[in-house]
């Protein structure tokens, strides 16, 4: 299902500008990956391991403020240790490692994939981030475009076009990719 005209209008009018990562200041913490669909990963502050407590005892989770509703209206989490997304924000979870192996429950991701694809193809504006930003969300990434109509290496390719050289790096992510049905991914 391809973006509306009018959808498509309203998500040019709107970029993101991104932080950079902490552990690699040269690498944006997102990126627009098309019009609406962001990939990034998660700041060192953003992430449970890193909670610190004040002297009330409060959690304060330093939260950036990318993640109010303003800049993205839908989230999908794949990094354990991310926070959760700020009030108003759809989040939507699969945590999982960047391995040499397919971890992850395929039914699970359909319905994030397909989830996420709808928000995104009525004009919502949606990141999907993991820890690095580089294969987790680039595999989830992939499998949206691809549901949107692309094929495997046209989506890989997308990716990397709008994330960076390092996008999709995981060889075992890249040959599922390529593997998968595109029927099962484009199913209601």
């Amino acid at each position: 299902m391809a973006l509306s005209s009018k959808a498509k209008h309203a998500l040019h009018k709107i970029v993101v500008p991104s932080p950079k990562l902490d552990f690699a200041e040269s690498i944006d913490l997102f990126s627009q990956i098309l019009p609406g669909i962001y990939m990034g990963g998660t700041q060192d502050a953003d992430s449970r391991l890193a909670t610190n407590t004040s002297a009330e005892g409060n959690a304060n989770h330093n939260r950036p403020s990318f993640y109010d509703d303003e800049k993205f209206q839908t989230v999908v989490t794949l990094y354990l240790w991310a926070n959760p997304t700020g009030d108003g924000v759809k989040e939507l979870r699969l945590p999982f490692r960047d391995d040499y192996q397919i971890n992850f429950d395929v039914n699970a991701m359909f319905s994030i994939v397909r989830d996420a694809h709808y928000d995104w193809s009525r004009g919502k504006r949606v990141l999907v981030r993991c820890q690095a930003g580089q294969n987790r969300s680039g595999l989830a990434t992939a499998l949206i475009l691809m549901r949107d109509g692309k094929n495997a290496q046209e989506a890989i390719e997308i990716v990397r076009a709008g994330r960076n050289f390092g996008a999709l790096n995981n060889p075992a992510f890249v040959d599922w990719l390529k593997a998968e049905p595109l029927d099962f991914w484009r199913q209601d």
